[in-house]
């Protein structure tokens, strides 16, 4: 393919297409208040007849010095230290400045072509020295739009980054001087990466470029390389000319060049530049810092603007829209968790109650507590199948909810005289549910329990359930209660005397002298006297008996009875005695 099929080619491949610089139009109002219109180059590089219009492109601030010869865009603050556009590249840039952004104390010196800036030129703010040429007022997006050109710039990069090699890079001459060798008559590609052929220059590296005469050559610097570029001090070109070379630093940040002269466009959107030189070819980077040694770099484009042939970079595909995000369905309330306990007599575990049962001071009684965590909206219900013992009753359940619940119990005889207790508790407003954040109590259970004197010795337990909206979901603990006989008396045995005989003392008796009584003039009661118990010994030990108030009694009488009998007999004898002397 001739060199005038590959730019009729070119500008139909729209090489970059993504630099949204398509149809750009440059309008604003001159001071005549008349229209002035500019169409940019559609895309960048397709072919020496409509080049990428900027030779030195910053995308953010920049400290100029020196001069370059064609037009410049700078997207950020512009500090300019007799700095120098000379529009030397008439008709292919008609606009010479765009500086949304200068700093004061700015020194400019511009040629012919049309200049955006802003603020205006005045003593107050920096000179501007001018040629043939209006002034008009920029902004960050007028009239370029350096957000969108730096986007596509950045996508190209990363685009042309990935595309293969097709010409060989080998050292030769000790490792001094660095050959790209290509072949083809339209585009050749070159990886400058870390590899066994190709390490990092060295000091005075020199980089030969063989390639047919009018292709485009596409040389990748990779990070490290990007990072030693200063070491290449020279650069020679056997067939290509420099407005078809283009140095991609796709990936690099940093970027500091020493070379005397530079051949070809350096293309680094996202990189940091820094140093000296002389460029032929355009300089597009990111901004443009102060070198520490005073360089500044002088970019020559007049007849160097990249015109070569580069793979177009696919249009971004137009974000789908966004469907709408369904609803998110409310997360179901985790259901509650209860907890029961039952007390007899207030106590969890077995209680013991001896024969014949002493109530506490207000009788005995089961309790039953009922707590819970969590969303409460449906109803509780308590049940307890009351244990069934003969002398063993109840009284009527009552029930004492929290401030947020309300209750009722009622109880159920069945037909084996079994009691059922059942007890209701739901929120005491129907629509509004009860929350607790911790365990917390519902509501309390109390029913009495009577226990009849004669009630006999066993034992009766039972376990109340709990049910919450119609499902059982908690169970308390098992109440045993054992009633205990009174212990059987100790037999006791009657003392003994030991045997002995028994001895009557008889004194002597003398008339007693006569008394003169009072004569009775009143009546007097005496009080009978019960006789004390007297038991009467007179023979061996009798065998213990089991001694009862009705026996001993009885003995006493039958004692005293004997005694005076004996005392009687006495008296007759002795009386008989003294009337016979």
């Amino acid at each position: 393919m001739n060199k005038t099929g590959l730019r009729t080619t070119s500008v139909v491949a729209a090489l970059v297409g993504t630099l949204a610089l398509a149809a750009t139009m440059l309008s604003t109002a001159s001071p005549s208040s008349t229209l002035t219109s500019v169409t940019l180059a559609p895309t960048f590089g397709l072919g020496s007849a409509s080049p990428f219009p900027f030779g030195l492109y910053v995308a953010g601030n920049a400290t100029l010095a020196g001069d370059t010869t064609g037009a410049a865009a700078i997207g950020g603050t512009l500090t300019a230290n007799n700095f120098t556009i000379d529009g030397a590249c008439g008709i292919r840039c008609p606009i010479s400045l765009i500086a949304p952004h200068i700093a004061n104390g700015s020194d400019l010196n511009v040629g012919a072509g049309t200049i955006y800036a802003s603020p205006a030129p005045s003593t107050a703010s920096y000179k501007l020295y001018k040629g043939q040429g209006s002034v008009y007022s920029a902004t960050a997006n007028s009239p370029l739009s350096f957000s969108a050109v730096t986007s596509a710039l950045q996508s190209d990069a990363a685009n042309w980054s990935t595309l293969p090699s097709t010409g060989e890079a080998k050292y030769s001459s000790g490792g001094s001087t660095l050959t790209l060798t290509g072949s083809s008559s339209t585009l050749n590609v070159f990886d400058l990466s870390v590899a066994d052929s190709v390490h990092l220059p060295t000091t005075q590296t020199t980089v030969d470029i063989k390639t047919p005469a009018g292709s485009t050559v596409l040389i990748n610097v990779g990070p490290k390389w990007a990072a030693h570029i200063a070491q290449v001090t020279s650069i020679g070109m056997s067939g290509p000319s420099a407005s078809t070379i283009l140095w991609n630093f796709g990936t690099a940040t940093q970027l500091a060049f020493a070379t005397p002269q530079w051949e070809g466009t350096v293309f680094a959107p996202s990189a940091v530049f820094s140093g000296g030189g002389q460029f032929d070819g355009d300089l597009i980077v990111g901004s443009i810092v102060p070198d520490p040694a005073g360089a500044n770099p002088e970019v020559h484009t007049s007849s160097n603007l990249f015109v070569g042939v580069l793979p177009p970079t696919p249009p971004t595909p137009p974000t789908p829209p966004t469907p709408p995000t369904p609803p998110t369905p409310p997360t179901p309330p985790t259901p509650p968790t209860f907890s029961v306990s039952k007390t007899f007599d207030g106590s969890t575990g077995p209680t013991s109650i001896a024969l014949p049962p002493v109530p506490p001071t207000g009788g005995y009684s089961y309790a039953i507590s009922v707590e819970g965590t969590g969303r409460i909206a449906d109803p509780l219900v308590v049940s307890d199948q009351l244990p069934f013992y003969a002398g063993l009753s109840y009284g009527p359940a009552t029930i004492v909810t929290s401030s947020d619940f309300q209750g009722s119990c009622h109880t159920v005889t069945e037909s084996n005289s079994h009691q059922s207790v059942s007890c209701t508790v739901t929120p005491l407003s129907a629509n509004t549910p009860v929350t607790f954040t911790g365990q917390a109590s519902v509501g309390t259970i109390t029913i009495p329990v009577f226990l009849a004197s004669s009630i006999p010795a066993g034992s009766f337990a039972n376990t109340a359930t709990l049910s919450y909206d119609g499902t059982q979901v908690a169970s308390s603990n098992t109440v045993t209660t054992t009633l205990t006989a009174a212990p059987t008396p100790t037999t006791s045995s009657s003392h003994t005397t030991p045997p002995s005989t028994t001895r009557v003392v008889v004194h002597p008796v003398t008339s007693p002298t006569p008394v003169h009584k009072a004569p009775i003039t009143a009546s007097k009661t005496v009080a009978s006297q019960v006789p004390l118990p007297v038991k009467l010994v007179t023979g061996p030990p009798a065998a213990p008996t089991t001694s009862t108030p009705a026996l001993d009694y009885g003995l006493a009488l039958m004692g005293l009875g004997s005694t005076a009998f004996g005392l009687q007999t006495i008296l007759r004898k002795r009386r008989g005695h003294l009337r016979s002397q």
